[in-house]
This record gives C-alpha cells, structure tokens and sequence, in this order.
C-alpha cells in the first residue's frame, strides 16, 4: 500500500508509529446499539459504502473511509471467555483473535465469520460493489472472482475450481478492498444469487422479525456476501474454541496477497547471530517476532530466513527489556532510522521497556538486521 494508515502502534517516536494493541473507539456506542445480543456471537466483516467497516468477532470494529484515510480498532462486550483482542500494525491490517466458551471437543457449527455488505440510504447493492464481488485466492496466486448473476446460474461443480482458498477481498467500488486471510483449512462459501438482494430490517430498523427484503432503497440496508468456517483450535485446558484471522485493506488485487498470507501461516525463521538475546518465536496472533533481552544487552544482530515459501513481509519485531536508549538500526547494512519505511517506538511496562521495530519490505530471501544501543 502507498500509505501508513494504521494507528498509534505500541508506541509513538518523533512521530513514528510501531505495533500495538488499540482498545477503545468513539464507534463503540454505535456499534453496540446496532448490534443486538443474537448477532454479537458471531463474528461478521462488514463493509459499507460511506466507511468500510470491518468488524471482528463481537463489536470489535476497524473504521476507514473508501479513500483508506484512518483506521482504529474498537471494543465491545466480550464473550463469556477471553475478550477477542486485535492486534494492529502501521499498515492498515489487524488480527482477530476470536475465542467461545465452550467444553464440547466436537465444536459443533459456530458461525465465526460472515461477510456483509451495508448500503447507505439511497444506494443499492450495485452502486458500492462490483458484479465480481468476491473474490477468493491460495496462496500459491491460483485465484477467482465470483460474478453474482453470471455464476449463480451456473452448476458449482463447473466453476473453476481453486485448490485451498485461504484469501477472500471484498471488491467494493473504493480505493481500498477490504480482504481477509484466514489459516490453510478454511471453507468460503459465497452466497451466490442471481440478482443483488438487500434487505432493510438490519442494521439499523428495529423489526421483530427474521428479514425483510428491500423494495426501496430509502433506508440503510444489508447484503451477506460470503460466510467463512475458520480453522478452530481447542483449548482443553479453558474449554475455549479459537478462531484468527488477518483483517485488512488493500489496493490491487486479491493475487497481490499471496506472499501476505505466506508470511503469516509460515512465518519466516528467526536467527539471534550475536547478542546476549534469546528468540521467542514468531507470536501470530500479532504477527510479531518476540525476543528477550539479558544482561543489560546494547547490541543484537538478528537474521530472518526468507524463502518463496516463507517470505519477509512487513516483519514487527519486540525486544523485551532493551531499556530506553535510541536505536541505530541497519537492515542489509543500511541505516534505517530516517527511513520513511521504518518505525520504532519503545513501549514502557511496570518492570520494563520494550523496543518496538517495524520494517515495510517484501523478500523472499534472507535478511539481516542489527541494532545498537546509543548511550
């Protein structure tokens, strides 16, 4: 993406934003009045015309107008587990980190994801997405775009068929598409019609009943799209289920994500070559690199091994513990701090201070950093 339209990220240095986990949001009271308690335990995408809205699991919601101007993450009431939480880098993406309390092993079906369209009043569903309104990809870039009309009257069974899909992008008419990259395993089913059907008894009209199909376009109005059945992993130990996703927006095309959603389902590996630092493995649900600092340490030099299938996209790497000293850091021997392609920050806690690095490149080959401390 040409522009940084994230939020505050962990921490703010000389007006440089890194990774960080964003709570609250003035779109909370607006969310949790349209949202009723049937629809909160679900985890839908939402996307509307005037401000595409992403919402993950239970009111958690990432506002940006259709030119990408500003994006936020927000916080409403959590299930009966752990609260979903989202993790934000400078870029606008976020993971949804989406639990349900629950002890049955089997995990019976549980609707973690739906994609739905909103339309302001006055609009109908063609005005504020294209006819292909979806669509899907792997991440070997074998992608398709289903054509609402065009493929609904088609046999399923005689659409070209694309091994895996793990990549869904919402083709509105905007700037930014907004997409989604789910782990390998995940079955999108898109809800195919011959026409744009929309109805209008959500989200805004408060109707005591199951839908009501818009005849006019006088009144906000809804489209589902797609729905998503993400992988779920178990937690025995707090009888949870979890589903995460990568929510973000993107110019171009759903092919372009493909290294994205390499990097996040195989993260490259991380190698401490000097330095009194040990690596705690790649954290996926921030899609950060999480190292620890000993010893009072001032020098690190760190090495990812970027491959085809494991390549370095926009790596966030958190040293705990490094202390507040400014950094001079060095990606491929060049010096990074005034590059506009580079954050750091420093994130204080109770006991410690923790470095904050973000680099925008895309590689699929190795890469070296090194960071020393400026007393």
């Amino acid at each position: 993406m040409d522009n940084d339209s994230g939020q505050d990220a962990r921490a703010h240095v000389a007006g440089h934003s890194a990774p960080r986990l964003v709570r609250s949001s003035p779109w909370r009271s607006i969310f949790r009045s349209l949202l009723t308690p049937a629809l909160t335990i679900c985890s839908l995408s939402l996307v509307t015309s005037a401000a595409i809205t992403a919402e993950v699991a239970t009111g958690f919601a990432m506002p940006i107008t259709a030119k990408g101007a500003k994006a936020g993450v927000e916080h409403s009431p959590p299930l009966p587990s752990k609260p979903p939480s989202m993790a934000c880098t400078p870029k606008p993406a976020a993971i949804s980190k989406s639990p349900i309390a629950t002890s049955a092993p089997g995990m019976p079906w549980h609707q973690f994801q739906e994609t739905i369209l909103f339309n302001q009043p006055g609009t109908r569903v063609e005005d504020n997405v294209e006819w292909g309104a979806l669509s899907v990809a792997n991440m070997e870039n074998q992608s398709y775009t289903y054509m609402w009309g065009k493929d609904a009257e088609m046999d399923k069974s005689k659409l070209p068929e694309i091994k895996s899909p793990n990549i869904q992008m919402t083709n509105l008419k905007s700037q930014y598409k907004p997409y989604i990259i789910f782990e390998p395993g995940v079955s999108i089913d898109p809800w195919l019609r011959k026409e744009f059907f929309h109805w209008n008894h959500w989200p805004v009209a408060q109707l005591p009943r199951d839908g009501r199909v818009s005849h006019a376009v006088d009144r906000p109005s809804h489209m589902p799209l797609s729905c998503g059945a993400p992988i779920l992993h178990h937690d025995e130990e707090n009888n949870s289920h979890m589903a995460v996703m990568l929510y973000g927006l993107k110019k171009g095309k759903v092919d372009d994500l493909a290294p994205l959603a390499r990097s996040w389902n195989y993260p490259a590996e991380l190698k401490v070559i000097a330095g009194d630092i040990t690596s705690m493995g790649y954290e996926r649900y921030e899609r950060t690199y999480i190292l620890e600092c000993e010893n009072n340490s001032n020098k690190a030099e760190l090495q990812l091994k970027g491959s085809a299938r494991t390549p370095v996209v926009n790596p966030a790497i958190v040293i705990r513990n490094w202390g507040v000293n400014e950094v001079k850091v060095k990606l491929n021997g060049v010096d990074q701090v005034k590059m506009k392609d580079f954050r750091a920050g420093y994130e204080k806690k109770i006991d410690r201070t923790d470095l904050i690095l973000w680099f925008k490149t895309e590689i699929d080959k190795d890469i070296n950093i090194t960071i020393e401390s400026q007393n």
